[in-house]
């Protein structure tokens, strides 16, 4: 929920050690899971899958909890490892992936790739897998309410936003008549943490524009 007031410079410390706990507790149930595959003799046929639903403010922005379009908030976890495909294992890539993405690409590992309906969003990872240097998505999407707490009646705006290799643009337009309210722009060569927002300056007028198509294509403006 929403906080009423500035947090205590104890109460931060606090809420941050409780946050990381869970983490250091999360891992270590993680590695329960991966030793029972190997004592039960499941370890070269599983295909293991770790992903979250969402991300987590601990202060950045001065936000603390989820439901945001940064990328803090908006980027989550997601290792997929199949015993059957070895380079890969322990590499990171940088190619973008939404967890629509998960449904296809686990029906191509488990062999069902043909058999996937023509209608779906998401995108066989399969190929990153095998290839962390690969990608097959230009473009990851997001979108959030405002105020994200309380009924649908209260809501004042929607927040899309997309990611692209390099940038990540998001429009706030308004539930009722979808005008446009606000517009942010970050550079994640330049500006990962995404504290300046460039979206007002002229000699990135194109790339905004590209990406205010990109969100177009992905969500009708109403």
């Amino acid at each position: 929920m929403p906080q009423d007031r500035d947090f205590t410079e104890e109460e931060v410390r606090h809420y941050r050690h409780g946050f990381y706990a869970s983490l250091s507790f999360l891992d270590a149930q993680v590695g329960l899971v991966l030793d029972a595959l190997e004592e039960g003799g499941h370890a070269e046929d599983t295909v293991v899958v770790f992903t979250a639903d969402h991300g987590f403010h601990i202060g950045e922005h001065g936000l603390w909890g989820k439901t945001t379009n940064f990328e803090l908030d908006a980027r989550v976890p997601l290792i997929v490892a199949d015993p059957r495909r070895p380079a890969g294992h322990g590499q990171r890539t940088g190619a973008l992936a939404e967890l629509v993405d998960l449904y296809p690409t686990l029906a191509s590992l488990a062999g069902f790739a043909d058999s996937l309906p023509g209608n779906l969003e998401g995108h066989d990872l399969s190929p990153v897998i095998d290839d962390p240097a690969a990608s097959v998505k230009e473009a990851a999407f997001t979108q959030h309410q405002q105020p994200f707490y309380g009924p649908a009646s209260n809501w004042q705006a929607w927040g899309r936003s997309v990611r692209t290799e390099r940038w990540r643009y998001t429009e706030w337009r308004a539930i009722e008549d979808g005008e446009l309210l606000a517009r942010e722009l970050y550079d994640h060569e330049t500006d990962p943490r995404e504290t300046r927002n460039l979206a007002d300056e002229a000699k990135l007028a194109e790339i905004l524009a590209e990406h205010a198509a990109l969100l177009e294509s992905q969500f009708a403006t109403p």
